[in-house]
């Protein structure tokens, strides 16, 4: 497994097309799990995420997510419904351990206000913490000009 991930519109994709020739790219937008297993690609990982968080994440249980109230108190809400983020990765990784991912970086900048918008942000965050673990080469892209992380499995 290898992952690519940027800021939105920085050249992942034609980053990785570029280094790595014609692939077979799923989208994660729209795509399935069967869809990945036949790629070589996934790019916009955090849309896949995206669409498990909001429409088909109710199988799933996870706990915890922060609750912003109008006193401006944090609380704990065990009521969310998504798909734990070290599922999905290991998923996509049973399916096609060989697969590249390509995601935005969605962690940065201001905290949401919706609770959906925080689930979905903390769940893209640590799926990449869980990807990055299973990979053998991590690059970060901007600008169409990737900075290698993690090198060929050197830091697995």
């Amino acid at each position: 497994m290898e992952v690519y991930f940027g800021g939105a519109f920085q050249g992942k994709l034609e980053y990785v097309l570029e280094k790595k020739g014609c692939l077979k790219v799923a989208d994660g937008a729209g795509c399935s799990l069967k869809d990945i297993k036949e790629a070589q690609v996934l790019n916009h990982l955090h849309l896949y995420i995206k669409r498990l968080t909001y429409k088909e994440g109710a199988a799933y249980n996870t706990t915890v997510d922060d609750t912003i109230t109008t006193d401006d108190t944090i609380t704990a809400d065990t009521t969310a419904k998504t798909m734990p983020a070290a599922e999905i990765i290991n998923d996509i990784y049973e399916a096609n351990p060989d697969i590249i991912l390509i995601c935005d970086e969605v962690g940065g900048g201001i905290v949401p206000l919706k609770k959906e918008d925080r689930i979905y942000r903390e769940t893209v965050g640590r799926a990449l913490c869980c990807a990055v673990k299973k990979s053998d080469r991590v690059e970060r892209v901007m600008c169409g000009i990737g900075q290698c992380l993690k090198c060929d499995g050197s830091n697995k």
